[in-house]
């Protein structure tokens, strides 16, 4: 049954200090104050302020994510949630206009589980948002992103509950932290970690298929990962049971390690990280790493940089080693050819 109550309007923009503020009735409204400045005109990716609500003793997190398409000239709009337990929730999308009524389409209803997202891939042309005589762009060169959200009834999902799951993630991070009940070594050349068989096979499928074969006569207590590419062993091991990394030396090497023993999750933590800082000295690395280990979202973020930016990365000896890439310096053409008919 949804339930109602006087709608609650924040605006956040990112030039505020404090972009996290609290919601408790069950109807919201969340205004995105996006600079023009803020996006790259090709394949931008971009992520609105954190929203909290706290609906039926549950706080749920939320944010918009925009995107422009390069490949049809449109402007994508998502909503994504996280919390520890699911939720049912209407919303709707609209653009703000100071001409005329605001810009909005259909509600929607999806049931919302942490880490998942839902919206429109074609919200709206990317030219009639950025054209000043539509409206769409306010004083001070901002565009005013809108979701109306009715918080519906939260989702159990068996056993799971908020204290449940607090306590497993403190409890792992603890067994990181102390190594209790440790029964597997990983072990290099200069060092070795404890680790739990159970916890690492129940993260990497690598693992899980090396400690198949142990059996009391003979057990597996030792995993050699010298061979494996991976020089950060300790973040990933960290990840694996926290879910974060706390100051990872060397991300391209953690990439190395969530592909080599195939932990998804790590691998989108990377991607995302890598997201930030990419400069015009770094971009050929990075693209060469994004395709070779299919990072779709930095390969096109890094892209669209290049063009922004108007970095060197297809003149010289650059180019000659993208040319070692036959399929990527295909990808690159069409990326381009794309950009034309903007």
């Amino acid at each position: 049954m949804w339930t109602f109550s006087i709608l609650t309007c924040l605006c956040l923009s990112f030039s505020q200090l404090i972009y996290c503020q609290e919601i408790t009735t069950s109807m919201v409204e969340f205004v995105w104050d996006l600079p023009l400045s803020e996006y790259q005109r090709y394949g931008w990716y971009g992520s609105s302020p954190e929203f909290i609500t706290n609906h039926e003793g549950n706080k749920q997190s939320w944010r918009l994510r925009g995107k422009i398409n390069y490949y049809d000239s449109t402007f994508s709009l998502h909503l994504c949630y996280e919390a520890l337990i699911g939720i049912e929730a209407q919303y709707k999308f609209y653009l703000a206009n100071h001409k005329s009524n605001k810009y909005s389409k259909g509600l929607n209803s999806s049931l919302f589980t942490s880490g998942t997202c839902f919206g429109d891939e074609g919200f709206m042309e990317y030219h009639t948002m950025t054209d000043k005589e539509n409206g769409y762009i306010f004083d001070k060169e901002i565009i005013k992103i809108g979701v109306q959200i009715v918080l519906g009834d939260p989702v159990f999902s068996g056993r799971t509950n908020l204290e449940y799951v607090e306590g497993l993630g403190e409890s792992l991070r603890l067994q990181w932290q102390n190594k209790s009940f440790a029964d597997l070594t990983l072990v290099t050349a200069q060092a070795e970690w404890a680790a739990h068989k159970v916890i690492l096979a129940s993260q990497s499928s690598v693992f899980s298929e090396l400690l198949a074969n142990s059996t009391d006569e003979h057990p597996v207590n030792y995993i050699n990962v010298s061979d494996a590419e991976c020089g950060e062993v300790e973040s990933m091991l960290e990840f694996i049971y926290s879910g974060s990394v706390s100051s990872p030396t060397n991300l391209i090497n953690l990439v190395y390690c969530a592909h080599h023993f195939n932990i998804a999750g790590l691998k989108s933590y990377c991607e995302n990280r890598l997201r930030f800082g990419i400069t015009c000295d770094n971009s050929l690395e990075r693209l060469i790493l994004s395709h070779d280990y299919d990072l779709n979202q930095l390969k096109t973020s890094i892209m669209a940089y290049i063009v922004k930016n108007k970095c060197p990365t297809l003149k010289g000896e650059s180019l000659k080693t993208l040319i070692t890439h036959p399929a990527l310096l295909s990808e690159i053409g069409s990326f381009f050819t794309e950009m034309v008919h903007w």
